[in-house]
């Protein structure tokens, strides 16, 4: 019968006993390599020793131990602190939005007050194995870094209507933006200094999720902001989709529910320009704006919860 669960062959981590029995090695072995493939990292950076099972009545040396505690610490630091404020970052400042893992934290979060260790000449106790599985358990939440992908749609017109009409005909194109952050999403609707056309446009992000193996849930955590108006007139906040307000962090967008990894995954597919009114006057423009402009402090944060149905198979 197959590992694929903490409770397979009967497994109990309340109980191990003595000496500590090849399943239980072998079953905090898959949990890692289920955390280390979520986190998008490469098997190449993963000691070879952890890729391999052990064979049966095997207890892995110290080099299996060195290694275990490398890869550990490792992806721990990849993942979100989930526990902090209990997952709702609304109303927070965006450098305090999904914060990662420290290693000290998820130690006491665990409840370890002195982490066990692995030496040359020693063997595995039940005590080191219940805490690597109070480690792995919570390491449950992901968040995409670097830069992302976007498409956009826009439309001219001699009234606003036509614009508008425009940008909702036009067909989402993948736009070469180089440097943008992942997750962000901006627009803008403008009337030139002569007020005789209009014209907008619109971004969405588009994601890709590292892995298809684990059903996840997405969350997109913004801090919309007014967008500068770059033809020189002023500009005014307005955001097309979900009536966020402006300079106020929200979850402004979440998956119904679990989805597997796919290579391409636009966000927001209603009308594109629900939201966005007309410009005041002559040279003014209104949109909104979520890392478009690059700035760390309203970098958008696109978090993946991988404890839901279908995903992580090594959780309580």
């Amino acid at each position: 019968m197959a590992i694929t669960t903490w409770t397979s062959l009967g497994m109990r981590w309340d109980d191990l006993g003595g000496r500590l029995p090849t399943p239980y090695v072998e079953a905090l072995r898959l949990a890692l390599l289920e955390r280390w493939t979520a986190a998008g990292l490469s098997l190449g950076v993963l000691p070879d020793v952890l890729e391999t099972p052990l064979a049966a009545g095997e207890l892995p040396g110290t080099t299996w131990a060195d290694a275990w505690l490398f890869a550990l610490q490792y992806a721990a630091p990849r993942y979100v602190n989930h526990l902090d404020h209990a997952g709702n970052w609304s109303g927070l400042a965006m450098a305090s939005v999904a914060p990662f893992w420290t290693w000290a934290g998820l130690v006491t979060a665990a409840g370890i007050t002195t982490e066990q260790r692995l030496y040359a000449g020693s063997f595995f106790r039940a005590s080191w194995a219940r805490q690597q599985y109070a480690l792995l358990n919570l390491l449950r939440w992901t968040r995409l870094t670097g830069n992302g992908a976007v498409e956009g749609v826009a439309g001219t017109g001699a009234t606003y209507a036509a614009a508008k009409a425009a940008l909702e005909a036009d067909t989402w194109t993948t736009a070469a933006m180089p440097g943008v952050a992942i997750g962000s999403c901006w627009g803008e609707v403008g009337l030139n200094a002569l007020g005789t056309t209009y014209s907008a446009f619109l971004y969405r992000p588009v994601i890709a999720v590292p892995t298809a193996t684990y059903a996840h849930q997405l969350d997109l955590w913004a801090y919309p902001v007014a967008r500068a108006d770059e033809g020189g007139g002023g500009s005014t906040y307005d955001e097309p989709y979900l009536g966020l307000a402006a300079g106020v962090t929200a979850r402004a967008y979440t998956d119904a529910s679990p989805v597997a990894a796919t290579t391409r995954r636009p966000l927001f597919t209603g009308t594109p320009s629900l939201l966005i009114s007309t410009p005041a006057a002559p040279g003014a423009t209104r949109g909104f704006d979520w890392g478009g402009t690059p700035s760390p402090d309203t970098y958008p944060r696109v978090v993946l919860r991988w404890d839901v149905a279908g995903g992580f198979n090594f959780l309580p």
